[in-house]
Order: structure tokens, then sequence, then C-alpha cells
């Protein structure tokens, strides 16, 4: 029972990173230490794993109890996808897997995370796609493509544009010289609702083509997210606030800029600083940041006005000190 209880102990227990007189470690949510502030940069746990970054400017990653993992040797360290994540050494990337066994070796000029066992990858300008084995399976002979989108990628040759599928095969000719817009994705908002413009303002519309409410908006989802725990952020005369997904008007069109929502909280800027609000509009941590990224997993990251960075939680509390 011991060993049982120390074990959910260990799972209930949320690390934080914390700064410290410019350097990183982690904290327990009310602030207590337990990995000690020797990094130049720690990024939040995930699957019992953080990256952190040395003082030389290395990456690597650590356990919830400060044991090394992976070693800072990397010049860039991406998140774990489908058992993989692609690192930067010596001015090449390639893939390693949690253990830091190297899986596909350091050959390409640039890479990508795996995403349905694809990743894009680049060779003397030239783009394809690689398997999860490290095998090509998307001849690396493009200008340029774009991540695949229900088993569809974009791909450009010279200044002409087409498509592929998985395997490579062309679906749209190579030809276009108009680049494609994402398969219209950028009107999609889920949920059954997508965008539409009229005499260059937007509606809403659901499936059937009914406009959602009787509003025109100047914009609609800046941050291209869609519909966002059932909310959608809308712009009127440079200020934006939130519908619901009925679209009943939730929150008024009084802020400079927006976050969608996450965690329960999204980020509002007025008068130049930053702050979250609940989703009846109510102020739950007030606006005193210049740039703050959505909440996730209860935690935030801000930036203060001398540039220094640090992470909030979902009450406002600082995990930093200088």
């Amino acid at each position: 029972f011991a060993i049982t209880n120390k074990l959910i102990a260990l799972a209930d227990l949320q690390l934080i990173p914390y700064r410290k007189n410019g350097r990183w470690g982690f904290c327990t949510s009310n602030k207590k230490i337990v990995i000690g502030c020797i990094y130049k940069k720690t990024l939040p746990f995930k699957n019992g794993l953080a990256h952190v970054q040395s003082l030389m400017g290395y990456w690597g990653m650590i356990d919830m109890q400060g044991n090394v993992v992976i070693p800072c040797i990397y010049n860039k360290f991406f998140s774990f996808s489908e058992g993989l994540t692609c690192v930067k050494k010596d001015g090449k990337y390639g893939f390693i897997n949690n253990r830091n066994d190297l899986i596909i070796p350091f050959i390409y000029d640039i890479a990508y995370q795996f995403s349905d066992g694809l990743a894009r990858v680049r060779i003397n300008n030239q783009y394809g796609f690689i398997g999860l084995d490290g095998n090509v399976v998307v001849p690396i002979i493009y200008d340029n493509v774009q991540n695949y989108n229900d088993g569809v990628a974009w791909v450009k040759i010279g200044e002409k544009y087409g498509t592929i599928d998985k395997l490579g095969n062309v679906i749209i000719p190579i030809e276009s010289l108009e680049e494609p817009n994402n398969y219209n994705c950028e009107n999609q908002l889920t949920d059954n609702l997508s965008i539409e413009e009229v005499n260059g303002k937007y509606k809403i519309i659901d499936e059937n083509k009914k406009q959602l409410n009787a509003l025109l908006f100047d914009s609609i989802d800046i941050r291209g997210i869609g519909v966002s725990e059932g909310m959608i952020d809308v712009e009127i005369n440079g200020k934006w606030g939130f519908i619901d997904k009925t679209g009943k008007l939730v929150i008024p069109f009084i802020y400079d800029e927006v976050f969608p929502f996450f965690d329960g909280l999204a980020g509002v800027l007025t008068n130049d600083y930053w702050g979250f609000i609940d989703k009846k509009g109510n102020e739950i941590i007030q606006s005193l940041y210049s740039e703050v990224t959505t909440f996730n997993n209860g935690l935030a990251l801000i930036t203060l006005d001398n540039g220094e960075e640090g992470y909030i939680n979902k009450k406002g509390m600082q995990y930093w000190e200088d």
C-alpha cells in the first residue's frame, strides 16, 4: 500500500515551472520549490517529463524527481508525437524516442513533428514526407508542402500548386498559380458552423446555410481556432466580444483583442494589457500583462513589461520571484 500511495501522491502532484532570480526550476502549487532553479528555462511537465534548457542554451528533459532523462545536448527540442520528437543538433534535424535513442538520423535541414505517421522534412530546399521508420513516403521533390488535412496536402513546384494524397499520388495536378486556402478550412468553425462573406462583412451560417443571427461581423475567429468551449470570438468596429454557438451575444464588444476560451478562461486585451475573463464576462485575472498565452492544464505563460516571463494559475497566482 505504501508504494501505491506514493504513486497516487505523485500523480496528484502538479509541478509548475518557477522562476527565481532569472533561473528556472519547479515548484508545487503552493510555491514550494522541489526542483532547484538551475536552468535557463523550463516548460510544464507532460506525461511525467519536462523540457529544460541548460544555462549554456541546450535542451533536454527531466522527470518529476529532477532526474535527467535526456541530456541537455540539443539546440532545439519539440514535444513528443507518436512516440518520437524532432530535435536539432549541429545544424541538422533528426528524431529520438523518450530514451534518447536516435531513431531517424540528423540529415534534415528542417523537420516537423509526426502527424498520422508522417513528418514534413526538408533537404536542400526541397520538401517531402517521411514515415516513423525514417523511410521517405512522399518524395522530397517539392519547393513547399503543407501538412495533411483529411488525407490531402497541398504542394508547390516553382510557382504552381496542386494536391497529393498520403502516398504522394497527385490528386489535383500541379498547375494552379493560386495558393490554396487550406481547402476552405479557414471558413470552418466546426459544430456544423461556417463563415460566409457578405460585401466585406462576415456572417455565421449553419449546415443548412441559415444565418446564425442577424449580425454581420468585421472579423470572426481571430486565432483560427473555431468554436472553442462553445464560444466564438467576433469583432465589430475594432472591438471584440463572444457569441455562443447558438448565436447569442454572451460577452459584449469591449475588448481590443482576445484569445479563445481554454480551461474556461479567455485572454482579453484592454488598454494594452492582458487579463482573463470567464464565460460570463467576469474578470478573473486583472489586466496586468503585456503578453499572455491561453490556459493549458491550469497554467498560462505571461510576459511582463520588462520582458520577463512567468506562469500563472487560474486564480492569478504568480509563480516567480525576483
